[in-house]
């Protein structure tokens, strides 16, 4: 299933297939801090990050995955990036970060609940 289009709303949040354009502040945000505990860790620059956000796009259009990106309803301003990996698979993975600005808003736990209803919705587990 090609998710380069899939949009996903929350009462606060909306998660969009990611775009080339969401790259810089999705670059600019993504900190050690962040990936402290995480298997990804921040790229050296803007250029290998939008290279990384391309592939992405190709594997939501491929239907390997659903990268996405968080933003906030209201404000529409971005907020976090996530993914939905090996959804052709009996395991399929849910990944997601906030900025840490948003820390403490409760925007990765609204995140993770989107998530369990678009997996129902959308891809069937």
């Amino acid at each position: 299933m090609d998710t380069s289009d899939l949009e996903v709303e929350s009462e606060r949040l909306r998660l969009a297939a990611v775009k080339l354009e969401d790259a810089k502040k999705g670059f600019e945000e993504f900190s050690e801090k962040i990936a402290m505990y995480m298997r990804d860790k921040p790229l050296g620059d803007l250029d290998a990050f939008k290279k990384l956000v391309g592939e992405w796009i190709e594997k939501n259009k491929n239907g390997e995955s659903w990268h996405f990106a968080i933003f906030d309803k209201k404000s529409g301003e971005f907020v976090g990036m996530g993914n939905v990996h090996k959804i052709n698979t009996p395991t399929p993975g849910l990944g997601i970060w906030v900025e840490e600005s948003s820390w403490g808003a409760w925007l990765w736990t609204r995140s993770c609940g989107s998530g369990d209803w678009v997996g129902e919705a959308e891809f069937g587990f």
